[in-house]
């Protein structure tokens, strides 16, 4: 797991996780200046894959975090799970 709290293990991760078979789950520190180098095999298959749990306050997070996929020419793809009881929707919604 990518949290910033373990500085050494998390380059190792980071190094492994564009490989082919691999799931790395990431809190937002993965969002910006993080680099996952996708293998051939990963790039042909179509390329990272990004799944967003929760939306933040700031869209500003969630583009970084969708930015993650498809950098650099890269394939890649993106998407959000959302439930309309989540505390953004409910806090932020129209009545």
């Amino acid at each position: 797991m990518l949290n910033a709290r373990q500085d050494l293990s998390e380059a190792e991760i980071v190094r492994h996780a564009g490989q082919s078979g691999r799931i790395t789950v990431a809190t937002n520190m993965a969002g910006r200046g993080t680099d996952i180098v996708l293998s051939p095999e990963v790039r042909a298959v179509g390329g990272l894959h990004v799944i967003l749990s929760e939306y933040h306050e700031a869209a500003r997070i969630d583009r970084q975090l969708f930015g993650r996929a498809g950098r650099q020419g890269d394939p890649g793809s993106c998407e959000a799970l959302a439930a309309l009881d989540d505390e953004l929707f409910t806090a932020h919604a129209p009545r």
